[in-house]
């Protein structure tokens, strides 16, 4: 009994999950999209501050891959904050050579 009611649970979390996911029409699933969404403002020698929430601020230093959420420091790997500034960059780099393209949009 309860077994089956936990089975009902999940087939109807899975379907509109499935419905969600087929009406997106972005390259990125929208929680993604949503942590990379905080616009970084370049500072200067690869230097990026980057607005997280209200009151939140990042330094992300691309040059010596770190960032003062320390995450990127600890696991070796991006944080957020980093990726949102090599996307800028990237955008920014194709912008200027003509090569912008609605992928990036």
């Amino acid at each position: 009994m309860i077994l089956e009611i936990i089975k009902r649970k999940v087939m109807t979390r899975l379907v509109s999950i499935r419905e969600a996911t087929e009406n997106y029409l972005g390259p990125l699933c929208p929680r993604i999209h949503k942590k990379l969404s905080e616009i970084p403002i370049y500072a200067r020698n690869e230097k990026f501050e980057v607005e997280c929430g209200l009151s939140k601020k990042h330094v992300v230093n691309l040059l010596n891959s770190s960032c003062s959420c320390r995450k990127w420091d600890l696991l070796g790997i991006p944080c957020k904050h980093a990726i949102s500034c090599m996307q800028l960059l990237t955008v920014l780099a194709c912008e200027r050579h003509g090569t912008h393209s609605s992928s990036f949009d």
